[in-house]
């Protein structure tokens, strides 16, 4: 939780609930259902005005988490119909909280009305998904690892992430000592980047059709595809700074590339996660 008091009395209240069980390839997971505040109002004669005044907000969620639910076809006696990742039941009794997502309230409270409140978060462990078990039949792997572990392998030789590494170890410092010859080869070097980035763009769709699996070609996509489309966007914020001539915006300009640097990071980390998921080491 956190609190901002204000001047006028009013006391605006942010209640951040994330789910942060780490995410199971076995089936059982930890998922939460009908998430929500629960506020008590301890006045003789309640008055829940302050009802209105609850606003919130969720995470964009673990897409990726959530899409294995629906991948593949179910063979069973009953028909279509597999485990889903969340039944209307459960929709209607409050959030859903997978690993990894997160949800915020926010409300805007008197301090004559807080001595009266109590509000406290609850949700439900579902049954549902912690004994649910999802077991691979590693016989295949024979068979299926090949093709998995070549998609990794080309991941690694594309290193996507060059471009972007070559910018920040030759960008100026863009301040009072920077020379316009350094700004002219850099604007040399960061045309070459842009060239670089659009033929690992081209790489990344080639490895993208040739990948033998959902899971792994919807990690392409969603998350190296964004990588790249993000840095061809970074490198057009630099070049039009570098153009406008104005330092701030240079500087700016600059800052957004280093710190890009985290998500960089963060994808490598989740690379080798998810191949040690299918047994095999990236890189």
């Amino acid at each position: 939780m956190h609190i901002d008091e204000a001047d006028d009395g009013q006391i605006k209240a942010q209640i951040e609930v994330r789910n942060t069980a780490p995410p199971s390839s076995s089936g059982s997971e930890v998922v939460f259902m009908g998430v929500g505040l629960f506020i008590i109002d301890g006045r003789e004669q309640p008055n829940r005005q302050w009802a209105s005044k609850v606003k919130m907000s969720r995470s964009s969620g673990q897409q990726k988490d959530r899409q294995r639910y629906t991948q593949g076809y179910w063979i069973a006696n009953h028909g279509d119909k597999r485990f889903p990742d969340f039944t209307h039941d459960e929709q209607s009794h409050g959030e859903v909280l997978f690993p990894g997502e997160s949800l915020v309230y926010e409300i805007v409270l008197s301090e004559d009305e807080l001595p009266y409140l109590e509000i406290k978060v609850e949700g439900t462990l579902s049954r549902r998904h912690i004994f649910h078990i999802s077991q691979p039949m590693v016989d295949l792997r024979k068979w299926t690892l090949p093709p998995i572990a070549k998609t990794f392998k080309a991941v690694s030789k594309l290193d996507y992430a060059a471009p972007m590494r070559l910018v920040r170890e030759k960008m100026p410092e863009f301040g009072p000592n920077t020379t316009l010859a350094d700004i002219d080869s850099f604007r040399i070097l960061l045309d070459k980047a842009v060239i670089q980035i659009g033929e690992k763009k081209k790489g990344l769709n080639e490895i993208y059709h040739s990948a033998s699996n959902q899971e792994l070609r919807g990690f392409l996509s969603q998350y190296i595809g964004e990588y790249i489309a993000t840095t061809m966007r970074l490198f057009s914020l630099v070049l039009q700074a570098i153009n406008s001539g104005d330092t701030v915006k240079m500087q700016q300009a600059a800052v957004e590339i280093n710190e890009y640097q985290a998500t960089e990071d963060e994808l490598e980390r989740q690379l080798v996660e998810m191949a040690s998921q299918f047994g095999l080491n990236y890189k």
